[in-house]
């Protein structure tokens, strides 16, 4: 099985009459055959949420892989690696299920093709978004916007800030664009986020999963950080102190 609803931040958009299923593969170079995140930073990777969860919880002391969450990442990667067209038509098929659940539960279905990587899809397999044009994709990416350029109508995409010099230059391209950016900021659990960041309201992403919703606004999608990126110290989960 590709996609998953499992997720709990998937299962927050149930709350907005959403229904999203996510595909999840091993992110980075974790697989060890395929490096799926081209940007990724020193900080997004060493608090990648690829070990929050049950993906973080131990088996064996011994051996490549934590658990069977794992192990299923690692399955659907070397499927997506090595039999490219098998994945994609299977993934359709998936998708069409997807769609026909939510229907009988009375949900608008989404999908998240990203929810650990990030490929390109539009260019990798754009069958996707034409076989199912009015199904909402969306996805978090740290590619510059001149390598996600004339996206399908139906794939929105959000930036992730990170701690690099570059990466925080095309995050105020993409807010200067009017576009979305995510940003990870040192906020307990139950506390308040920041009012602003870098000039743009901030609104709490971690309600939901459904950064579309924020599209074209120019907004700031604050997270709080979860699993390893709560001591991070790179500079990827930015600091609170002195912020509204």
């Amino acid at each position: 099985m590709l996609l998953s609803r499992s997720n709990p931040k998937l299962q927050k958009c149930t709350e907005y009459g959403y229904l999203s299923s996510g595909l999840m593969l091993s992110p980075s170079t974790s697989s060890h055959i395929i490096d799926l995140c081209r940007f990724k930073t020193p900080g997004c990777d060493s608090g990648c949420l690829n070990t929050a969860g049950m993906g973080g919880i131990p088996k064996h002391k011994e051996g490549l892989f934590l658990n069977e969450v794992q192990q299923a990442r690692y399955n659907r990667t070397q499927l997506f690696r090595y039999a490219r067209k098998e994945f994609v038509e299977d993934l359709k098929r998936e998708i069409w299920n997807h769609v026909k659940y939510s229907e009988k539960k009375g949900l608008v279905p989404v999908v998240r093709l990203n929810t650990l990587s990030d490929i390109l899809w539009e260019k990798v397999a754009p069958s996707i978004f034409t076989t199912f044009p009015d199904v909402q994709f969306y996805d978090y990416t740290k590619y510059p916007a001149k390598y996600r350029r004339n996206l399908p109508n139906n794939y929105h995409l959000t930036f992730s800030r990170a701690e690099t010099e570059t990466n925080q230059l095309e995050a105020y391209n993409w807010l200067s664009a009017g576009r979305p950016i995510s940003v990870v900021f040192d906020t307990k659990k139950g506390a308040a986020l920041p009012i602003e960041y870098m000039g743009h309201k901030v609104v709490d992403a971690d309600l939901h999963d459904l950064t579309f919703l924020h599209a074209k606004k120019g907004l700031v999608l604050g997270l709080r950080a979860k699993g390893k990126a709560k001591k991070d110290t790179s500079g990827f989960v930015v600091n609170t102190e002195g912020l509204i």
